[in-house]
């Protein structure tokens, strides 16, 4: 209801309408948040049903991101910016969001400028064949003093290419900067019962981040995450299948790391049948 009355600038189920022209503020208090409408096989980005849907400017405010907490279980993503809108999201948690289909479990951003602070972006998942588990950039994104842990892409059977981005995708044409921030724990997608017959098959790529566009990391913990395991695959000569590449981070593009560490992260490994 708040989000929709900052959307249409109009009142909605008892919220206020928002400010034409302004940045509207959403306080959340100490608590948790359940989204209880399913989400739809045709993306919804009109925050009718499934997961909350910005569609202006907006200050998104919590208490603490261990007390504030927004959860999607199992019934959508938990936060899509749709558009070009300046977003601020901070001291709260987003959890347990699982599209019903494409990425970006925690949080899709197309096209926006988001901002993150002392945001907790964990346990969301998307589903077979779709990556970006926790964070999903298509835009410009800042995150900061912030934590992104225990997100995966799930095991997928099929070869789509998409496992990749366990933590956070960052996509060609973006951007996004990390300050001060935990990766911990994601994992990208596994494959299991495929065959490699007209190319070299990989399991899912960058454990933690997945960067195709711009990215700065600074003052950053990057550990303990996992790209892809190839598990029951066949091939036929001369092709090969492969276990997911950057257990931390898997980069194609421009990628800058300022006084980080990166520890305890695996590439993937493939087991015969």
């Amino acid at each position: 209801e708040a989000i929709t009355a900052a959307n249409t600038n109009s009142e909605f189920g008892g919220c206020p309408a928002g400010s034409a022209g302004e940045i509207d503020t959403i306080l959340l208090s100490s608590g948790t948040y359940t989204l209880t409408i399913l989400g739809t096989e045709l993306p919804d980005d009109m925050n009718i049903s499934g997961d909350l849907d910005i569609r202006s400017s907006l200050n998104l405010r919590g208490v603490g991101m261990n007390l504030s907490t927004i959860q999607a279980p199992g019934l959508d993503r938990v936060l899509s910016v749709v558009g070009t809108h300046t977003v601020t999201i901070m001291d709260l948690s987003l959890s347990h969001g699982l599209p019903i289909s494409g990425p970006g479990g925690g949080l899709y951003n197309d096209q926006g400028t988001v901002t993150l602070n002392r945001v907790k972006v964990s346990d969301n998942l998307t589903p077979a064949g779709d990556g970006c588990a926790g964070i999903y950039n298509n835009g410009s994104m800042s995150i900061r003093s912030s934590n992104v842990a225990g997100n995966t892409v799930s095991m997928d059977n099929v070869l789509t290419g998409n496992q990749y981005g366990g933590g956070i995708c960052n996509f060609p044409s973006a951007n996004m900067t990390i300050d001060d921030t935990t990766i911990s724990a994601n994992s990208a997608g596994d494959l299991e019962d495929v065959t490699a017959l007209t190319s070299d098959i990989f399991a899912g790529n960058g454990g933690g981040i997945y960067n195709a566009g711009s990215l700065t990391v600074t003052r950053s913990l990057i550990r303990d995450n996992a790209a892809g395991d190839m598990d029951g695959f066949g091939s036929l000569d001369p092709y090969c299948v492969h276990g997911g590449y950057g257990g931390g981070i898997y980069n194609s593009s421009v990628m800058i790391i300022n006084n980080s560490t990166i520890y305890g992260n695996r590439a993937g490994t493939s087991k015969a049948p």
